[in-house]
């Protein structure tokens, strides 16, 4: 059984009126084995997108809940979140009856301005589409670049550990004499 690989795939759903999220996540890791760790590679695969490894991005579109409407190009992006976050605007827009990738999707969207001509509406469902990935990437900026809360006082109680360490100076180990010890 060594090196053989198992896929595990579980959905994650919300039954809030049908729009939660459901998206799987896909995983794939090594049987556990004496000689190797276990390392978990999980990918998300959410609805509305594809990833198109020619380009090493992932796209989204969708098709419009009416007939005879051209599918809505919502855009080319860097991770599965923001392609992910993008569709689900799609959805909100296009008011599609099927279920988002993500629970707060619908809380977060604005509704698109009054009296738009049809073209005018593909273009905005589009422009919302890009904000809303780019909230995904504005909050991974955030998560990368912020210290912990208590990144100053984490900071200090080391600095003061490695101090007392490094005060103490350094003994060479002494011999024990065991006619001392016996004698005791």
């Amino acid at each position: 059984m060594h090196g053989e690989m198992q896929v595990m795939q579980s959905s994650i759903h919300s039954g809030a009126g049908g729009h939660g999220g459901g998206h799987s996540i896909v995983c794939n890791s090594p049987l556990p084995s004496l000689s190797t760790h276990l390392h978990a590679v999980c990918i998300p695969k959410y609805k509305g997108i594809r990833y198109r490894p020619e380009l090493g991005r992932y796209i989204s579109e969708i098709r419009p809940a009416q007939p005879r409407k051209r599918k809505i190009w919502l855009g080319t992006y860097k991770t599965a979140e923001e392609a992910a976050r993008a569709f689900d605007a799609g959805i909100f827009y296009t008011k599609k009856p099927i279920n988002y990738n993500f629970e707060d999707s619908p809380s977060i969207l604005e509704p698109l301005p009054e009296n738009l001509t049809p073209e005018e509406e593909h273009v905005e469902i589009q422009k919302k589409a890009k904000a809303a990935a780019a909230r995904v990437q504005a909050t991974q900026v955030m998560l990368e670049t912020k210290p912990p809360r208590n990144y100053v006082s984490d900071m200090t109680e080391r600095f003061h550990e490695s101090q007392m360490y490094c005060a103490k100076p350094h003994e060479p180990p002494r011999e024990i004499q065991f006619a001392v010890v016996l004698d005791r």
